[in-house]
């Protein structure tokens, strides 16, 4: 008690300057919170002046309301269209220099404009401030042309002008050089007045007398001084041998003129005479109003006036007068390439691109205003700039007002909070300190848990104006510390003496109290003596931990034995599983730890192969479009006329097998379509049983490694899927299905020697009745299985159910009552299990084609059989054949026997595929099929097949199997059973008494021990 008051008057000695009315609160954590929050805000007020003054001294001549002004500058810089790029984002040096480069902009759009006007303005364009950079450009382009060397004829500026020139430079140009050629080689013989002469008349004449006369008739001197009177020298035979020349020569001359005629006035100065032609001059001219005439067309397409033919001929046009414009189009353009590729250009980037597109109008707009932020931006920013002596940039500005403002708000709500807090903190709220009101909050709290709460006004008063020191009682709380330790020297270690140091210290009246209790009971001592002596036995047999835990509890005398012995038993038998090895791990919180963890792992590993293939994928896409990959790529871009697969992969295989690395086809479709040099790294076989060795031989040479898959339990090949025509029903289930005399490429590899990887922990089946028989019959009972924690089930386990069903030999070799039952069972389970999947199988397609025949007449009242999906190879509902149903699983699969007693009461031992060799591979693949259940729909019991081997008595043994569930598959007792019986019967220090509860199948599953423990056989 004395340190309680020396404590007391430590605390008043240091005590901060509050309100009483602090101490002596009703509600005191409302008020301390209060004066904390105080605390925290003027903590962080303090931090955020200490770390403004250090990068501005003088932060407090920052305008707070600067914040919000260079906010709303930078927000209509961000509005403007298109917008800048970078944003204001530099300095004030920065925003000074694009201003200065904006303004630049500025002039060179005004002046671009101007001359825009006057080129406008000749060509009756009409206004171009609503016309786009990329539009101005074709009026340049314009202006410019009136500067060509080779101006086109005025009638040239339209469609059909532009036509008829280009089509008489073609004509005249061609003929004309042919005439000249021929005349001018014709002339070096003749005159000219050859041309006059009826040249052909006197080849007719000269044809005719030579048949007649030859060279003596008068008509042949006659016709001959005709001749040389047009020669240039004199007149032989062989000027009368060249009148086939003269003829031709004479026809490519009125061929001449007739053209000339037609088209000469189409050239206009470019054709005085076919001598003078100027048919280059006239191409170039031609090619300056083609270009013309675009150049206008585009105009107008952008939104300019239209330019006639007429504006164009009286500026661009052979006989212009107008003089200035080429000048007007340079000007305009060189003041927007300066525009474009000014100084503006290296700081606005992709704006230039956007602005090409804009107005005249807009984009001196647009150069003006943001001109215009720049400069008011700058303006902000210059004061900043003056008070931390650097040139900032208009984020980090931006950083410094906001905080400043931050700073003010921060501000004036510590001062409220003060202001409001003066009663609880006094003098504090004047310059409100967060160590020092932290202090406060700290001694407050210190000093009412001292004083066990709550503390009325009179006592607040006492305290905060006592002048007591600790000093003072030390004396004498030094002598009654020595009393007490001396009484309490004489217990014992132990709660109680804890117990009692702590009721002696609490208080004056309770100390008192307790050392009077004491004096009155000293004679209970031997009883306490004995509460000590059986505390000690405990501990020494290890049960300290427990009677810890009871005295700390207060447990009620009643149960503290019960407490101990459960304590005990605890303790042995975790002492029991610690030294056996076998009952590791034994609790379920581990077990279920250990099943979490790979279940994680396990989605995990789902989920990252899949993505590592996708990656592993994607890095071997070719990264080049040319080779294979182009090949590919083309023949994707065809809508027909695509090339043969097998083409294609001869000349992209390299391509195809990077785009996919991983090829599925079956072994037929590998001959068909894979070249013969086709190769992979690997080749896997699934269901390799099926596939024969033959045709395997084109797929094993193709791969460095060879991995085949299969269970040699399941269908061999056979002859179902090679028929090219159609079969006789009663072939087809009786005698076609039979098992080739070829090796699968399982046996073959088996025999060969390959490794085999055995696969012996089975997953498929929820139940263990749906695997049982086929792990003791096919397997030899090696296959790992679970026992369901279910064992009995609407939609698990195996269900036998019995028809009076009609085998229709005679006729279509099916039977109907069966299907019926196949097509109930299927609603049931659609009506009561939606959420399982179902498959039937048949062991004939007879019997298959019954029950679709069955499904497809109840469809039409039945809404659940309307919408059975089968779309979905791995869920969808299915109905198939012994043949067919390898690889396929459901949750609940219902087996159809179809065979049985026929019209006449008589039944046959014929069981269609059963029959043949490897029936009992095709009866093992039917009944392994289910994940949760299996119903067999029969029409006969297995006392009724009559077999002395072979397949049948496989059938029988598996119909026998779902009556008795063991069908004599033998009971061999489990060695880790016994071991686990002799052990807990014989080694435990406690009898054990062990109920011999089996479980999953026979043979495969260990004793399961519930243990009694009777206490007094220890």
């Amino acid at each position: 008690m004395s340190e309680w008051l020396q404590g007391l008057l430590r605390l008043v000695e240091h005590r901060p300057p509050v309100a009483g009315a602090w101490l002596a609160a009703s509600d005191l954590d409302e008020d301390t919170a209060r004066v904390r929050q105080l605390a925290t805000e003027a903590g962080e007020l303090a931090t955020a002046e200490a770390r403004l003054a250090a990068e501005i001294p003088d932060w407090q001549q920052l305008d707070p309301a600067a914040s919000e002004r260079l906010e709303n500058l930078t927000r209509a810089s961000a509005g403007i269209d298109p917008p800048y790029g970078r944003g204001l984002d530099g300095n004030s040096s920065d925003l000074l220099a694009l201003k200065q480069a904006l303004d630049e902009a500025g002039e060179h759009i005004e002046q671009a404009r101007d001359s825009a006007d006057l080129l406008a303005a000749a060509f009756e364009a009409g206004p171009v401030d609503d016309i786009s950079l990329v539009a101005i450009d074709r009026l340049v382009e314009l202006g410019r042309l009136a500067g060509s060397n080779f101006l086109p004829e005025p009638g040239w500026f339209d469609e059909k002008g532009l036509h008829a020139a280009s089509e008489a430079l073609g004509l005249l140009s061609e003929i004309v050089q042919r005439y000249i050629s021929a005349r001018d080689e014709m002339m070096a013989d003749f005159k000219p007045a050859v041309v006059e002469l009826d040249l052909e008349a006197l080849r007719e004449r000269r044809d005719e007398r030579v048949k007649i006369l030859g060279k003596l008739g008068r008509g042949y001197r006659a016709d001959k001084a005709t001749v040389a009177a047009a020669v240039s020298g004199k007149a032989t035979g062989r000027t009368m041998r060249r009148l086939e020349e003269l003829i031709t020569w004479q026809r490519a001359l009125r061929e001449f003129e007739a053209v000339e005629a037609v088209h000469a006035a189409q050239l206009g100065a470019y054709y005085p005479d076919s001598d003078r032609a100027e048919f280059e001059s006239a191409a170039n001219a031609i090619e300056v109003a083609t270009r013309a005439v675009r150049a206008a067309t585009r105009w107008a397409d952008a939104g300019g006036g239209t330019i006639g033919a007429q504006s164009l001929a009286r500026v661009i046009g052979r006989d212009t007068t107008i003089s200035g414009i080429v000048d007007a189009a340079d000007h305009a353009a060189m003041h927007l390439e300066a525009f474009r590729y000014g100084s503006l250009a290296s700081q606005a980037g992709p704006a230039m691109l956007a602005l090409d597109l804009r107005t005249l109008a807009h984009v001196g707009t647009w150069c003006n205003r943001l001109a215009s932020l720049c400069a008011a931006v700058a303006v902000e920013l210059s004061p900043i700039d003056e008070l931390s002596g650097m040139n900032v940039t208009v984020a980090r500005a931006k950083e410094l007002l906001e905080r400043r403002a931050e700073q003010a708000e921060r501000a004036a709500r510590v001062k409220a909070m003060a202001r409001s807090a003066r009663h609880l903190i006094g003098a504090m709220a004047e310059h409100p300190d967060s160590e020092a009101l932290h202090d406060a909050c700290e001694w407050v709290d210190r000093i009412r848990a001292h004083l066990d709460g709550e503390i009325d006004s009179r006592t607040a008063e006492l305290i905060l104006g006592s002048d007591r020191r600790e000093a003072d009682i030390a004396d004498p709380a030094d002598s009654a510390k020595k009393a007490l330790d001396r009484l309490v020297g004489v217990f014992a270690e132990g709660p109680h003496r804890e117990s009692l140091i702590e009721e002696l210290q609490h208080s004056y009246r309770g100390a008192c109290e307790r050392l009077n209790a004491l004096e009155e009971s000293v004679t209970d001592l031997r009883i306490w003596s004995d509460y000590v002596d059986t505390r000690r036995a405990l501990a020494s047999e290890g049960l300290a931990p427990a009677v810890e835990e009871c005295e700390r509890r207060g447990t009620p005398a009643g149960d503290v034995a019960p407490t101990l012995r459960l304590a005990l038993l605890r303790r042995w038998a975790d002492q029991i599983v610690d030294r056996d090895h076998r009952l590791k791990p034994h609790r379920s919180d581990d077990r279920g730890s250990i099943r979490a963890n790979f279940q994680r792992l396990d989605r995990e590993l789902v989920r990252n192969t899949a993505a590592s293939v996708i990656n592993a994928c994607s890095s071997r896409r070719p990264t080049s479009s040319a080779g294979g990959a182009g090949v590919i790529r083309q023949q994707a871009q065809l809508k027909r006329r695509h090339k043969p697969v097998r083409t294609l992969l001869n000349q992209a295989g390299d391509a195809a097998q990077r785009l996919k690395p991983c090829f599925m086809m079956s072994p037929l479709s590998v001959s068909q379509f894979l070249p013969a040099d086709f190769t992979f790294d690997a080749v896997i076989f699934d269901e390799a049983s099926q596939v024969k060795e033959a045709d395997a031989i084109g797929c094993i040479y193709r791969g460095s490694q060879l991995i085949v898959a299969g269970d040699d339990k399941q269908l061999p090949p056979t002859s179902f899927f090679d028929r090219m025509v159609d079969t006789d029903e009663d072939e087809l289930d009786e005698a076609s299905e039979e098992v080739l005399g070829f090796e699968s490429v399982l046996d073959r590899c088996k025999a060969q020697g390959f490794t085999p990887l055995p696969l012996r922990w089975h997953y498929r089946s929820r139940h263990e009745d749906l695997i049982t028989y086929s792990n003791y019959r096919f397997y030899d009972g090696k296959l790992h299985t679970f026992p369901g924690a279910v064992s009995d089930a609407p939609d698990l386990g195996m269900e036998f159910i019995k028809v009076d069903g009609i085998y229709r030999r005679g006729a279509t070799r099916d039977n109907l009552q069966e299907a019926a039952k196949v097509v109930d069972r299927v609603l049931h389970h659609r009506r009561h299990h939606p959420q399982a999947t179902i498959g039937v199988v048949a062991l004939s397609t007879a019997q298959q084609l019954a029950v679709e025949a069955e499904i497809e007449r109840r469809a039409a009242g039945e809404p659940e059989l309307r919408e059975l999906e089968a779309g979905d190879r791995l869920s969808g509902f299915f109905v198939k054949n012994l043949e067919s149903v390898q690889g396929d699983e459901r949750d609940i699969v219902i087996l159809t026997i179809g065979y049985g007693p026929d019209e006449n009461g008589k039944l046959t031992m014929n069981f269609g595929p059963i029959n043949r060799e490897g029936g009992e591979r095709r009866l093992n693949v039917a009944v392994t099929r289910a994940r949760r259940r299996i119903e067999i729909i029969s029409s006969i019991e297995s006392g009724d097949i009559r077999a002395d081997g072979g397949s049948l008595t496989h059938l029988r043994g598996y119909l026998d199997f779902r009556r008795t569930r063991t069908s004599r598959l033998g009971r061999r007792s489990s060695r880790l059973g016994r071991r686990l019986r002799e052990s807990l019967r014989g080694g435990s220090p406690a009898r054990c008494e062990i109920d011999g509860l089996r479980g999953g199948a026979p043979g495969r599953r260990g004793w399961l021990p519930n243990r009694h423990w009777d206490p007094s056989s220890r």
